[in-house]
């Protein structure tokens, strides 16, 4: 058997995963532009700007070659054939500007309130308290509420 060529497994990795589980009936959740999950596998992961999965539960990952192989059972002969046999898209994926962080949390002045209930209540150290509000790590907001800065 002649052996599959370079550019051949270059195009069937670079196969959008995402696309490829639409055109032939794998089900899968989209979580955002950039995640998806598997519907029978809530442990599957599929990073669409990366173009490659994650499967938790099994420890196993990969590409769009690797993908058919752990689920459909293929070769990796089979699953490049099966990859490049139909026109599916490569992975394009728009970046979308980065927003500029805003820190809108409105400190309180006292720290008193988030004191009392992380060393009373949660048994943290005074000194450990006491050390990171004197460095700024640690505030209260005007809720009352712990905010680790």
């Amino acid at each position: 058997m002649p052996r599959v060529s370079e550019d051949v497994i270059k195009q069937a990795a670079a196969v959008d995963i995402v696309g490829f589980c639409e055109a032939n009936g794998y089900e899968l959740v989209k979580k955002s532009d950039r995640w998806y999950q598997g519907a029978d596998h809530d442990s599957l992961m599929i990073d669409r700007k990366k173009n490659s999965f994650q499967w938790f539960s099994q420890g196993k990952n990969g590409n769009s070659i690797d993908f058919v192989r752990t689920f459909y059972g293929k070769s990796f002969r089979e699953a490049v054939s099966m990859l490049t046999e139909k026109d599916y898209k490569p992975t394009v994926i728009k970046e979308q500007p980065q927003k500029e962080f805003v820190y809108d949390i409105v400190h309180d002045n006292s720290t008193e309130q988030v004191e009392r209930y992380l060393t009373e209540e949660r048994g943290i150290d005074k000194g450990i308290v006491n050390a990171l509000i004197a460095k700024g790590l640690l505030r209260q907001d005007k809720r009352k509420n712990c905010v680790f800065v």
